[in-house]
């Protein structure tokens, strides 16, 4: 890869430290620069700070709704690429709310868990010119 490249910010905003790190790497690996929120007011914050290309949030997390987050994102950053995801322990939740932010205009919207493949296939999806 040509060092001089400006490389693509993206947020990863998941309680879970672990899903985090995973996703970071995947992102890392495509050579994002990763900035991670524990909750849904960080993520509020970040976004408030900087322009994220990509904004890869979990619509149900413990302090906030992630549904404000992709809302204050399309707000701020009408461009901006965003992958809902959420694994809610009650599936006609989850896949309500990914639903709902489908409707709020979301590139793609994932249902945990998933593979690294099925997470790097949703980044070049979401990514591409052609996707709205």
């Amino acid at each position: 890869m040509n060092e001089t490249a400006v490389k693509l910010n993206a947020l990863v905003a998941d309680d879970s430290k672990e899903m985090q790190d995973v996703l970071a790497h995947c992102l890392n690996s495509l050579g994002f620069l990763v900035t991670c929120a524990g909750t849904a007011t960080e993520a509020k914050k970040q976004i408030g700070a900087q322009y994220f290309d990509l904004v890869v949030i979990d619509v149900l997390m413990p302090d906030g709704d992630g549904l404000e987050v992709i809302g204050e994102t399309k707000k701020c950053y009408p461009t901006a690429r965003i992958i809902a995801m959420t694994g809610e322990t009650h599936p006609l939740d989850a896949k309500y709310c990914l639903q709902i932010a489908k409707a709020m205009g979301v590139h793609i919207a994932v249902l945990k868990p998933f593979t690294t493949a099925e997470f790097l296939k949703a980044v070049q999806q979401a990514m591409s010119p052609r996707s709205p």
